[in-house]
């Protein structure tokens, strides 16, 4: 299964069709995706973000793409997506999205994003507010 369906759309195509996997994934209650374009392990409740607990939190706890030369700028764009909180729609309603300890790679394409760090003991976390404001990204 490849996750690009058409190359005209490049890389916006390919992020736009893994987030439209993983709200497939949602639905179902599978909390990992395991393709051989890209790998995705999540969850989908409580979580301690800041300074306090919040609900709807998307966990990202692992998460690699396996091919693609734009790797990371697809990974942007995957995270820009799901903040955006509106095309493709999480059927199932998500406040905030978090990257528990991600790769260092992929830090840089979090900061870039503005998301807030956590830190938890030696581990450093990422998370965003999902506000349908992912033009002003």
């Amino acid at each position: 299964m490849t996750i690009i369906t058409d190359p005209k759309e490049g890389v916006m195509g390919a992020a736009r069709a893994m987030v439209e996997i993983l709200y497939d994934h949602m639905d179902r209650g599978a909390g990992r995706i395991d393709l051989p374009a890209f790998t995705l392990t999540w969850r989908l409740g409580e979580h301690r973000l800041g300074d306090s607990c919040k609900g709807q939190v998307l966990t990202i706890e692992d998460f690699a793409i396996h091919r693609g030369a734009n790797r990371w700028t697809i990974a942007r764009m995957f995270a820009a997506t799901i903040i955006r909180g509106r095309y493709p729609m999480p059927r199932i309603p998500i406040a905030f999205l978090h990257y528990q300890a991600p790769k260092l790679a992929l830090v840089d394409c979090l900061k870039a994003l503005h998301f807030q760090p956590y830190r938890i003991g030696d581990r450093l976390d990422f998370w965003h507010v999902v506000d349908g404001q992912g033009e002003l990204l």
